[in-house]
């Protein structure tokens, strides 16, 4: 039987109990694919499967605008923005040796970092956003979910959604073709989501796993 979305919630609640620890889950994907949608979907099914459950997003963790890049887009560094370091110290080692993290969430409008979040030493962990499963971050989890769809869907969500204008997305399309060829997020990934379909769709039925490769478990 074809893998579908619903499955990837009764593997992680098996997941967690055969390991019997805290679970980490990557989901990755360009920007418009749907990972903010699945992560929704997966907390609202797990929370409902009584399984304990906390959402970090990627964009909580940029450099402060002055220590950014400032060349040319070409020319930036894989990621060099975005403070996976911070990410990693912060949240995921200490979540992963058992110990509650804390860390203050990056407030893009007033360029500072602001409010405080905590996360639970025990339980399931989705850390949602691009670059989430990049390589110095991957080996964590336990479980990498790769999103994917046309370019034309994409931005036709992202329109849409209207949090980019499209000078930055100009800018932002180069940056995410860098971090694909160079980490190799996708072809790591043990779920790949093909979501070209209606990502409002409270059920995701439309949705297509085209990859099923995770983690074997007893």
């Amino acid at each position: 039987m074809k893998p579908e979305i619903k499955n990837i919630t009764p593997y992680i609640k098996r997941l967690f109990f055969i390991l019997n620890r805290s679970v980490l889950i990557g989901i990755d994907g360009r920007a418009g694919t749907g990972k903010t949608t699945l992560a929704k979907y997966l907390t609202t099914s797990l929370k409902a499967a009584e399984m304990p459950v906390n959402t970090v997003l990627t964009d909580d963790f940029y450099h402060f605008r002055k220590n950014r890049w400032q060349g040319p887009v070409e020319k930036q560094p894989v990621g060099y923005n975005y403070c996976w370091q911070r990410l990693l110290d912060e949240v995921i080692i200490p979540f992963k040796s058992g110990r509650q993290a804390k860390f203050q969430l990056y407030n893009w409008n007033k360029d500072c970092l602001d409010k405080w979040k905590t996360v639970d030493s025990r339980g399931i962990l989705l850390i949602e956003g691009f670059s989430s499963t990049r390589k110095e971050l991957s080996g964590y989890c336990d479980l990498r979910i790769w999103l994917s769809c046309s370019k034309a869907i994409r931005e036709n969500r992202i329109k849409k959604r209207g949090d980019m204008s499209q000078e930055e997305l100009r800018e932002w399309r180069p940056a995410e073709d860098q971090y694909i060829k160079a980490h190799k997020s996708e072809k790591k990934a043990h779920i790949v989501i093909d979501s070209s379909q209606n990502s409002q769709d409270k059920h995701k039925s439309r949705w297509s796993v085209i990859r099923w490769k995770p983690p074997a478990i007893s």
